[in-house]
């Protein structure tokens, strides 16, 4: 850590760096892994917002268990809420497979668990200012209704829902003679 830390020149003391190393260093290995300093420069999710995606978590099957197949997350997961999907910038599989990589640890072991679920949403949280567009985000993602979201949450979640859709029928038609066909 000090090492890259001169040669990006920045010279702390030996007092400075132990300071930042106990503040980030969770696990107290005395190395700092990229996701303990992504976790102390984000910080915590606020209240409403780890309620949700503690919520939607619990939903999925195998939640119970304490973790939740990859196979499960892919098939439960909407791509469509992410807007470089609807303008056509990525494919499909290119949304889950980034999700899958973000949302599976280090460990690799095909599941997630909801610390897990909780540290990706964390980071995602921490991107996004507003509460209602945070809200609108994971909801789409998982297509949850529970729990009431913020004011006009749920007209804005409807509008949502019928934008990912029609943009997924979109993406699954074909042009046959100027006309659009939906394949069956």
């Amino acid at each position: 850590f000090q090492s890259g830390l001169r040669d990006m020149g920045i010279v702390l003391s030996a007092g400075e760096i132990n300071a930042i190393m106990s503040f980030f260093d969770r696990d107290g290995g005395g190395t700092l892994t990229v996701q303990e300093l992504r976790g102390g420069v984000r910080g915590t999710m606020p209240g409403r917002r780890a309620q949700l995606v503690r919520n939607v978590y619990n939903t999925l099957p195998g939640a119970a268990r304490g973790k939740v197949s990859i196979s499960t997350v892919k098939r439960r997961f909407d791509p469509y809420c992410d807007p470089r999907l609807r303008s056509g910038k990525l494919r499909e599989e290119a949304v889950l497979g980034e999700l899958v990589a973000q949302i599976e640890s280090s460990e690799r072991d095909g599941f997630v668990t909801c610390e897990e679920f909780m540290d990706y949403y964390s980071d995602v949280s921490a991107a996004m200012d507003d509460d209602k567009e945070f809200d609108a985000y994971v909801r789409e993602g998982w297509q949850y209704a529970g729990m009431q979201g913020w004011n006009n949450a749920n007209s804005a979640n409807q509008r949502a829902a019928w934008a990912r859709l029609f943009a997924h029928m979109l993406a699954r038609c074909e042009l046959d003679d100027g006309g659009a066909a939906i394949p069956a």
